[in-house]
């Protein structure tokens, strides 16, 4: 059975060291901002089946719908405060995931 790779993104709205990090313009020529590189990159991989995105904020949902990635999952309120643990949030969105698709 060959191996199936799940790419899991995480993206909080709501940074503290970096305000806006994901929107922070990367190419101004290209209207690229960080969140748009991290995207193409799993897009652009040959070793993921499979990519989903887990986030509290709707701009950064809203922009990674052109990407046409597997799944976008809408993070709960209490999954997006400043002291969760991003495993918390993997976990949760690989349960969708799992649900939605198998």
């Amino acid at each position: 059975m060959k191996n199936s790779f799940l790419g899991v993104i995480v993206a909080r709205k709501g940074s503290k060291g970096i305000k806006n990090k994901n929107f922070l313009l990367v190419n101004k020529k290209k209207n690229k901002r960080v969140i748009d590189y991290t995207l193409l990159a799993a897009k652009q991989s040959k070793k993921l089946n499979s990519i989903l995105l887990t986030s509290n904020d709707e701009r950064i949902l809203k922009r990674a719908k052109k990407y046409d990635l597997d799944m976008l999952v809408k993070r709960t309120l209490n999954l997006s405060k400043d002291k969760t643990k991003t495993v918390a949030s993997v976990i949760d969105a690989v349960k969708r995931f799992t649900k939605k698709f198998y």
